[in-house]
């Protein structure tokens, strides 16, 4: 401190007492500043400096000062700790020190005692950098023990988050071998080494990380579950903080921590360690990678036996997906509870669907049955993915679980159900041609577009080729989800056969809607609206322009992107009907290189028809939008075998064109196989259709995506029809997120680790939108005072039974609890950041 500055806070000092007076004493420990004293020039101020020999003399002195007097005591030299006849003074006496270690601790705010000087002392280097003792008083205000000092230190040459231990420790193995070489230049190296080994047990820095996850992975495990050979630290409580420096190391650097705890858990031999525990006991287990990865083997071991408990292997997958790797092992988990829910719903309807009429079958289908179809395709994105990661090896355990559900959906729920639902609609079939008392796509333009048109001077139509009911069901609560509109879910029974040539003019306006057979060379047939082909947009439009002049047909691509705004708003112009015609699961589907594909398709169909239905809110204010199909399909993932095939010759008769899941024939054709089914016109064709999802064998590849038959899967056309709602008006419904509730939490909390019940209230569909919750403990203060446990609100299930979410809960290690205060387990909204109570108890730690 310079003279000039140490005039001024004498000065400051002095004004502060007022006419009263007092003294200040000047403690110099190193004398440094014997010779400044009676040079400093102190206005209205007596110096008095002590000398060896003198002190009595001095100290009557200061006892005759008159009342008001201003002193300043000058005393050079450490306390003596003997007799000192100044010592009652200088303890009343106001203090002030101008070395470089008093106005350190006096910037930190911390004690001055020996101890802590000899702290100060080791952080030195670090303290006289540019800015050091702002970044140390940034993560604590005032010290009272050297060793708080020192970690907080560590904490800000780290650039650690917090002082506390389990940040500082995460930080040093966030920064490697950089964070080693930083602490050792500023002989901080051994303090952090004993910070190790105190909270982790840990002595030997060079293996403190391989340590933590090992304590951390032994933390996790329950009483009476034990693993030898990983060098954990043998006490509970450095156990638990190791648990928490794993958790602060992973929200530091989550990329680093995984590819270190890859390197780690084969180094330690972790798999072979841990291989005699059950899936129970490595539920909650999550520093290591490769558990999740032995997890995942027992379960698609399970999945594929037949003493299967999905409701259990759902209870796992959710657990997982909120810890650590989870989101590495995001698809695999996602396929065990597509899977689980796969075998749930079978055991649930272990009889089918037990509806005799074709209106039954219809209705269970439309209203549950399809959800077969949907954990099928979302089990097969979930295989996708899995085999296209390479770690662990999994691919080979997941396949064979795939070939499990393969024959699940095949067996149970294809050709059960359309096992039933051919023979319901076998009669009316080769009576009329289509199943007695069900809604009919050719009626869709008069039962559908002309209201609407009515109701709001323009009707928006998008039909999107092979768009089956289920993945209308998903693209229906997508629309529910992202927009302030409502929707409605219905269904039509396609026009046959089930293919684009003939749904595509089933849901233009027409008088006569009539199957012809090619004439001259061309073989195969046609459908005829009033007499004229509609194969093309351009014709298509036309034959719209017959009802509505002006009406318009475009092709997505173009309307979307050949367009722009005010292109497209030219292009509609006064058109009181507008058909978009959007092509993306069929064009991936159709083609036998891609069909593989064809479930990615689905999902990118869903998303371009949402942005689509929200750009016509948004550029024409569309108060309602029309969204259907032309047909359906079939798609299995696996190769078909010799019996799943029937042969085109099963048909006599002059067949017209022959389709994998369909034949054409002239009146008098005739099948002992195939199921018959009169087509509209005067020509009196027939179509011949294989029961069940059998193909027709022909040559080439592509049978694995079909359509054109009688399947629930083909003859199911959606309609989705959505009604965009302004905030406040009639039949509005604001969007909210999926709330939680307590199912089972204590009153009182004994050990520093226990499980909580939570409730999803709701399932995850229409206006009640997916959320990510954190789930913790909280203190009077707000303070968190346990882990943040995630939670994913997103099922879909309207069993409240199977809505039911476990969490653990990890007490804090650096709080002090306090048994007669209440605290709170809260649920955070991690989107808006809002958080919600979700019970109460008290916390009584030995």
């Amino acid at each position: 401190m310079g003279e000039q500055e140490i005039i001024e806070r004498l000065t400051a000092l002095f004004e502060a007492m007022g006419e009263r007076g007092g003294v200040v004493c000047w403690r110099d420990a190193a004398g440094e500043f014997s010779g400044l004293v009676d040079s400093l020039e102190l206005a209205d101020i007596d110096v008095l400096q002590e000398t060896p020999g003198e002190t009595f003399g001095l100290k009557r002195r200061l006892n005759d000062a008159p009342l008001g007097s201003r002193i300043l005591l000058y005393r050079a030299g450490e306390p003596s700790g003997c007799a000192d006849w100044l010592q009652d003074i200088e303890m009343r006496a106001v203090p002030f020190s101008a070395d470089r270690t008093s106005g350190l601790l006096r910037e930190l705010g911390a004690v001055d005692t020996p101890q802590m000087r000899e702290a100060l002392g080791a952080c030195g280097k670090y303290l006289s950098r540019r800015g050091a003792v702002g970044r140390v008083t940034a993560l604590r205000a005032g010290f009272q023990e050297p060793e708080e000092l020192l970690v907080t230190v560590i904490a800000a040459a780290l650039g650690a988050g917090s002082c506390e231990p389990a940040d500082v420790i995460a930080a040093w193995l966030k920064g490697g071998e950089d964070a080693r070489k930083k602490l050792r230049s500023l002989g901080l190296e051994d303090a952090f080494g004993g910070l190790a080994d105190v909270c982790c047990g840990c002595e030997d820095l060079e293996g403190l990380g391989q340590h933590v996850l090992a304590s951390a992975l032994m933390a996790a495990l329950p009483a009476g579950a034990s693993v030898e050979g990983l060098g954990a630290a043998a006490e509970s409580d450095k156990r638990r903080l190791s648990r928490e420096v794993f958790r602060a190391w992973f929200d530091q650097s989550r990329e680093g921590l995984l590819a270190f705890a890859r390197r780690a858990e084969r180094d330690l031999g972790v798999e072979e360690a841990v291989s005699g525990l059950s899936a129970g006991d490595l539920l909650w287990c999550e520093a290591f990678p490769c558990i999740d990865a032995m997890l995942l083997k027992k379960c698609f071991a399970e999945l594929a036996s037949v003493s299967c408990k999905p409701g259990e292997l759902l209870g796992i997958a959710r657990v997982r997906r909120g810890l650590a790797w989870g989101a590495e092992f995001s698809a695999h988990w996602r396929g065990v509870e597509t899977a689980a829910q796969m075998r749930l719903f079978q055991m649930e309807h272990a009889v089918g669907i037990d509806e005799a009429g074709s209106k039954g079958i219809w209705a269970e289908y439309t209203g549950d049955w399809h959800r077969a179809d949907t954990l099928y395709r979302k089990f097969q994105l979930a295989l996708d993915a899995v085999v296209a990661d390479s770690s662990y090896r999994l691919d080979d355990a997941f396949r064979k679980a795939a070939d499990y559900i393969e024959g699940l959906y095949k067996e149970c729920f294809l050709r059960g159900q359309n096992i039933r639902w051919c023979n319901a609609i076998e009669g009316d079939l080769g009576e009329k041609g289509e199943a007695d008392g069900l809604p009919r796509q050719i009626d869709f333009f008069a039962a559908e577009v002309e209201g609407c048109a009515n109701r709001c001077r323009r009707a928006w139509v998008i039909i999107s080729d092979a768009l089956r009911y289920e993945v209308a069901a998903q693209l229906s609560r997508a629309l529910e989800r992202g927009t302030k509109g409502t929707v409605e879910l219905a269904a039509v029974q396609g026009a046959l056969p089930t293919k684009t040539k003939v749904g595509m003019p089933a849901l233009l306006p027409h008088g006569t809607f009539a199957a012809t057979a090619a004439v001259g060379t061309s073989s195969g047939f046609t459908m005829l609206v009033d007499g004229v082909e509609a194969a093309s947009t351009t014709a298509r439009q036309n034959a719209l322009r017959r009802f509505s002049e002006g009406a318009v047909a475009v092709r997505f691509d173009d309307f979307l992107h050949k367009f722009d705004r005010e292109g497209r708003k030219e292009l509609v112009a006064d058109a009181e009907v507008v058909y978009i015609y959007h092509n993306t699961i069929d064009a991936v589907g159709d083609d036998a290189q891609t069909e593989r594909k064809v479930f990615s398709a689905c999902e990118d169909a869903v998303e371009e028809i949402s942005a689509l239905v929200k750009l016509l809110v948004k550029e024409f204010r569309a108060p309602e939008v029309l969204v259907t199909a032309d047909h359906g399909f079939l798609y299995t993932a696996k190769p078909l075998s010799e019996s799943e095939h029937a042969a085109a010759s099963d048909v006599v008769g002059k067949v017209v064109e022959c389709s994998r899941r369909y034949e054409v024939a002239h009146q008098g054709a005739s099948s002992d196989v195939l199921l018959r089914a009169k087509l509209p016109g005067k020509e009196h064709l027939e179509a011949f259709f294989p029961r069940e999802c059998v193909r027709l064998h022909m040559p080439g590849a592509g049978e694995n995506y079909v359509h054109g038959g009688i399947s629930l899967q083909e003859m199911c056309v959606p309609v989705v029809r959505f009604r965009n709602r302004r905030a406040g008006s009639r039949g509005y419904v604001a969007a909210a997120d999926a709330a939680l509730s307590s199912v089972s939490l204590p009153s009182a909390v004994a050990n520093p680790s226990f499980n909580v019940e939570l409730l999803q209230d709701e399932a995850s569909s229409g206006k009640v939108l997916p959320a990510e919750y954190e789930v913790y403990v909280e203190g009077s203060s707000g303070r968190a005072v346990s882990n943040r446990a995630r939670v994913f609100a997103d099922i879909e299930l309207a069993d409240a039974s199977r809505r039911v979410i476990k969490v653990r809960i990890d007490l804090l290690t650096s709080v002090s609890f306090d048994a007669t205060e209440t605290y709170r387990l809260v649920a955070r909204n991690v989107r808006t950041g809002e958080s919600a109570c979700l019970g109460e108890l008290h916390i009584h730690l030995a």
